[in-house]
């Protein structure tokens, strides 16, 4: 019986947070917000944020949390459904969804 082998997963690109940094543009975007002030709120000097960007293999789950948190939104939503990942468009809610 083989064994099943071990993951060198962050000597890759890992989809998923990719797709995280691709869900902060697209919501740092719509808030007109900076890379400064998402790096202010994720608590990391603004080159972490391009070098998780350019590297994303090293994000980790603080920053998943600290980014939920930031945005309001549930963080374990940040690792499910991706916001944006070229097959569906972002969620947004009607006019009458807004003043509940």
């Amino acid at each position: 019986m083989n064994k099943p082998k071990i993951s060198n997963a962050r000597k890759t690109h890992i989809a998923e947070a990719k797709i995280f940094w691709k869900n902060v543009d697209y919501l740092k975007a719509i808030n007109g917000l900076t890379d400064h002030d998402v790096a202010c709120a994720l608590k990391r000097s603004i080159s972490t944020i391009y070098n998780r960007k350019s590297e994303p293999e090293t994000t980790d789950l603080r920053d998943v949390y600290n980014a939920a948190l930031y945005f309001g939104i549930e963080p374990a939503a940040r690792l499910l459904i991706p916001l944006t990942a070229g097959l569906v468009e972002p969620f947004a809610l009607d006019e009458e969804d807004e003043g509940e």
